[in-house]
Parts: C-alpha cells; structure tokens; sequence
C-alpha cells in the first residue's frame, strides 16, 4: 500500500501561489524546480516538501514500513495541510520560509507574548503602523519576535481607523495543544 502521493497539478498550484504571496516572490517556484510536494496519507492530507531523488526511497520505505510509522522523519519538510480541498499553510514551514519572506512584522515583547498565545494583535503603534503600511487588507504575512524569531504567520485586517493582525498560525499552537490534551 502507498502511504504517500504526489499532488496533483491543482493541488501544486494552490501550494504554490499560497506560499509565493507570502514570500512576496516566486521562491516556491524556484524551488518546485529541484524539488517536489508529496501528500501523506493520513487524517488531513498533510503536505511536505522533499528532494525528487527521495522519491525512490519513499517508494522502499512504502511498502517496508507499517503505515503508522511512515512519517516526517522521512519527509523533510512540512508545509501544510488540506483540509477541505483547500491549503492552509503550517507553523512547521517557518524553518524554511523566514529567510525567503518579504512581508513580514517584528513585534515587541508584548505583542509577541499576545501572538504566540493565539491572540490578534492590534496596530496601535505607529512603529507597527509603518511597518504594514505598504500591504494591502487581507494580505498575509509572516510575523517575527524583535529578535527576529520567527513566530507564525498573520492576516492583515482594517475597520474604519483601526487595524489589526489576524492570527492565523502560530508557535505557542503546540503548547496549547498540549495543555488541552491533558
């Protein structure tokens, strides 16, 4: 039985475009050059990133391995998720994307408490102010601590005078996870 498969042209596409609006570039692109988008079968459809000449491997490793244990290990990077017929990008991309973004936020010790405990951030500020004000509404960004970690990615949302960060998918999500498993 296979435990993984490649997209399809469509699936590859939503990635793509997803992920190049992040970047504010055509990286994905680039890098769809060398390498490819693989789905594990699973509850979701998750989505991982892997070096076509691995591809051989995961074909061994199939039909070898109990279909539990065929995971990220061996799949290098992953993306995201299907969930519905549509792609919602994953914390787990961060290692990969952050050094390729040009839409992005540093918050303040503050703020970055409030984000990686699930929470909007409000643009009150004027030093945050300037940082969004070249991207449009409902644009989204990847968002990072004043140290420059990497924290998750973010929505940009406007109501008359007011603007905020949506969060869509942050660090402090594991943690969250954890506590509620418990």
């Amino acid at each position: 039985m296979k435990l993984f498969k490649q997209l399809t042209k469509d699936e590859t596409n939503q990635v793509e475009t997803t992920i190049n609006q992040i970047l504010d570039s055509d990286a994905m692109t680039i890098i769809l050059k060398r390498k490819m988008l693989i789905k594990i079968k699973g509850d979701r459809n998750d989505v991982y990133l892997v070096l076509k000449e691995d591809i051989s491997l995961f074909e061994r490793l199939s039909s070898k391995l109990p279909e539990k244990s065929f995971s990220i290990e061996h799949a290098r990077i992953k993306l995201g998720f299907f969930i519905h017929e549509k792609f919602l990008i994953g914390i787990e991309s961060l290692t990969l994307l952050s050094p390729l973004t040009r839409k992005r936020i540093s918050l303040d010790t503050k703020n970055t408490q409030k984000f990686i405990y699930g929470k909007d951030i409000v643009i009150n500020t004027i030093s945050l102010q300037k940082q969004i004000e070249h991207l449009e509404e409902n644009t989204t960004i990847m968002v990072f601590s004043d140290n420059n970690i990497p924290l998750g990615y973010a929505k940009i949302f406007s109501k008359e005078k007011n603007a905020w960060l949506q969060n869509l998918v942050d660090i402090g999500i594991f943690l969250r996870s954890e506590k509620s498993a418990f």
